[in-house]
C-alpha cells in the first residue's frame, strides 16, 4: 500500500496531514472550556431507569429496581431478578415484586433464593418486610408488617436461614427496638478487595470513586459503583476469576459531561479562625471571576457535603453561577473537636460561617459583592431565610426548600426519632 497511489482511492500524504489538523481541531474545540449550551432543568435530574443492583449470594442472581409501565401504560417500579452464567447478565429479567402495594424502599439478598423487601404500605403509615422466595415461576410473599415508624435491616443472619434483624423505632417509646424476624411466617421478636479492585479496573472504569455495592459469599462476583462530581454514577458487574466487567446501568445521561462543572475541594478561615472546608463549582467555560454566586449551606448539622454529583449544583452552573458549598462548623467533617463549637450556635457562629464563606467568595475575586445569593434545604434551607433576612447588606436573594422559622425547625425536630433527641437542647437555644 502506497500513500502515492491516488488512482487506487489511498490518501495521500497531503490528505492525510489536513485529515489530522481536521480531527485535531474538533478535539481541541470539544475538549477546550467553551461555554455549553443551556440545557433543559429535567436534563439534571435524569436517572437511569435500572438502578440499585445487588449480586445473590451464591452469584447465581443479580437483582435491580427497574420503571416499566403496566397493563394501563403508567410507570411502576418493579424488583426484577436476571440470572448470571459464567459472570454475565443473562438476557431475560423476571419481575417479582412491584409497587402497586406500596413504595420499595430497599431490599438485601437472604439467601441465594429468598430475597428481603422493605415497602411501605397503607399510604406510607404502615412498613412491611417481605420475604420474596423465587421457586421457579412460583413467587411466594410473607410479610411482617409494622405501624409507622422507621425501619432499618441490621443484618440477614447469613447462619440463619430462617430469620433476619431488623431495627424499628417505636414512636411511643420514643426509643428503637432491635427484632429477629422469621421471614417464613412474619413473626418476630426483640431481642475487603476495595483497593485491589481500584488499581486493576481503573482505566477500564474511568475516574471517580469507586465502592463494592454487593458481592456474593465466594467473593467471584462484585457489584462496582463509579461516580464523580459529573457523573451520578454507573455500575458493573465484575466476575473476578476472569475479569469480565460488565455495564448493568443504562445510561440516561442527557448532557455530555465535558458540559458538567467540577467541585474543587476548597477552605477558609472563619473570623475566629476555625478552618471551615466546602466544595467550590464554576460554570464551564466561564472565567471565574466576578461571577454571580450561590451560596449553599449543606442540610443538616450533623451530616456534611461530599465531593460527588449534586444535580442542583449543576444547574446553577450550567446558567452562569458559581456555587460555594459549605460543611459550616457542627458538620460531621473533622470529628468531635469540630462538632462541638457549634453546639448552642444556631444562629450564631453557624451562620457567621455562610457570611464568612461569602466575603471569601469575595475577596478572592470569584464573585461579584452585588450578585450573591443564599439557597438550601432542609436546615440548609433555615439557614437560607435566616442568612437572607440577616446578611441583607451582602446577600441579595435567598430561596429556601426546608424550614421557614425556627418554630417549623423546633416542630420537626420533636416528631423525629430518638436519634435527633440529644439535640433539641441546642436547637431550642
Amino acid at each position: 500500500m502506497s500513500f502515492n497511489k491516488r488512482g487506487n482511492r489511498w490518501l495521500g500524504k497531503a490528505d492525510v496531514i489536513v485529515l489530522v489538523c481536521i480531527l485535531f481541531a474538533i478535539y481541541w474545540a470539544i475538549s477546550t472550556n467553551t461555554r455549553p449550551p443551556i440545557y433543559p432543568v429535567e436534563a439534571f435530574f435524569a436517572e437511569s431507569p435500572r438502578t440499585n443492583f445487588q449480586v445473590s449470594p451464591d452469584g447465581k442472581w443479580l437483582g435491580f429496581l427497574e420503571t416499566d409501565l403496566d397493563a394501563e401504560g403508567n410507570s411502576i417500579r418493579g424488583l426484577f431478578v436476571r440470572s448470571i452464567t459464567a459472570g454475565i447478565p443473562g438476557p431475560a429479567a423476571k419481575k417479582i415484586l412491584d409497587e402497586r402495594d406500596g413504595l420499595i424502599k430497599a431490599y438485601f439478598w437472604k439467601s441465594p433464593s429468598t430475597v428481603l423487601v422493605h415497602q411501605e404500605i397503607a399510604g406510607g403509615y404502615q412498613s412491611a418486610i417481605i420475604a420474596v422466595d423465587m421457586k421457579g415461576d412460583v413467587v411466594a410473599a410473607n410479610t411482617a408488617t409494622f405501624e409507622a415508624g422507621a425501619l432499618r435491616q441490621e443484618s440477614t443472619l447469613p447462619q440463619d436461614p430462617n430469620r433476619a434483624l431488623i431495627s424499628r423505632y417505636v414512636q411511643a417509646d420514643g426509643a428503637s427496638a432491635l427484632m429477629r424476624v422469621d421471614i417464613r411466617h412474619g413473626r418476630h421478636a426483640q431481642g475487603g478487595a476495595l483497593a485491589v479492585l481500584s488499581t486493576r479496573f481503573r482505566d477500564r472504569l474511568g475516574d471517580g470513586e469507586l465502592v463494592v455495592s454487593s458481592s456474593n459469599l465466594e467473593e467471584t462476583l462484585y457489584v462496582l459503583r463509579v461516580s464523580s462530581d459529573r457523573d451520578a454514577g454507573r455500575e458493573y458487574l465484575l466476575h473476578a476469576p476472569t475479569e469480565t466487567l460488565t455495564k448493568l446501568t443504562v445510561d440516561a445521561e442527557m448532557i455530555p459531561p465535558m458540559a458538567l462543572a467540577g467541585a474543587a475541594p476548597v477552605a477558609y478561615a472563619a473570623r475566629d479562625g476555625r478552618g471551615i472546608d466546602g466544595y467550590l463549582t464554576l460554570p464551564v467555560g466561564i472565567e471565574g471571576k466576578d461571577l454571580p454566586c450561590i451560596v449553599m449551606p449543606q442540610a443538616e448539622p450533623w451530616s456534611r457535603d461530599r465531593w460527588k454529583y449534586n444535580p442542583i449544583v449543576q444547574l446553577f452552573a450550567n446558567r452562569g453561577y458559581c456555587v460555594m458549598q459549605i460543611n459550616y462548623r457542627e458538620s460531621i467533617v473533622h470529628g468531635r473537636s469540630f462538632r462541638e463549637p457549634g453546639m448552642g450556635q444556631l444562629e450564631l457562629a453557624m451562620e457567621d460561617d455562610i457570611e464568612d464563606a461569602s466575603k471569601w467568595l469575595i475577596e478572592t475575586g470569584v464573585a461579584d459583592a452585588n450578585r450573591i445569593g443564599i439557597f438550601g434545604m432542609d436546615h440548609g434551607g433555615y439557614a437560607a431565610i435566616s442568612g437572607a433576612t440577616k446578611l441583607k447588606y451582602m446577600i441579595k436573594a435567598g430561596d429556601s426548600g426546608g424550614f421557614k422559622n425556627a418554630a417549623d425547625k423546633l416542630q420537626f425536630y420533636h416528631s423525629m426519632i430518638r436519634f435527633f433527641d440529644a439535640n433539641l437542647t441546642f436547637i431550642q437555644e
